[in-house]
């Protein structure tokens, strides 16, 4: 854990408030660097752990307090730094010659859900759909 203090000063003169500046990188009071938002991802969505839980085990591990809502807000950072990837994924496996697996399992999560995946030995594809799901060839 890093802690930044910047000074703040009130002029007696002009009645103006000055802060300094925070160093580059930082601009909220408290912030998780991107090893902690990494382990938030990981623990809610590839260990699937409840949003509660790992907030409280983050608050475990640093002795800092995480909210549900810094674990979704780590949870769609990630997911928005695997969409290049996923992409590239997804028109690997439409477009390559090799054998693709296709599997449907369900899982319980607010009732009965289903994953989807596409693999062939170099990837994998999961996707839960929302709604109805249509398969289209």
């Amino acid at each position: 854990m890093t802690e930044h203090r910047v000074a703040v000063v009130h002029c007696p003169h002009c009645d103006a408030l000055n802060q300094a500046e925070y160093p580059e990188g930082v601009g909220q009071k408290t912030q998780y660097g991107p090893r902690v938002r990494a382990q938030m991802a990981y623990f809610n969505t590839y260990q699937l752990v409840p949003l509660e839980r790992t907030a409280e085990i983050i608050a475990d591990l640093y002795q800092q307090e995480a909210s549900e809502g810094a674990v979704l807000a780590a949870v769609k950072e990630v997911a928005h730094n695997v969409e290049p990837v996923n992409e590239k994924i997804k028109t690997y496996l439409i477009q390559t010659e090799a054998a693709v697996h296709f599997d449907e399992s369900g899982m319980r999560q607010g009732g009965l859900k289903w994953l989807h995946s596409a693999s062939t030995a170099l990837v994998t594809f999961f996707i839960q759909p929302q709604g109805r799901c249509e398969l289209r060839v």
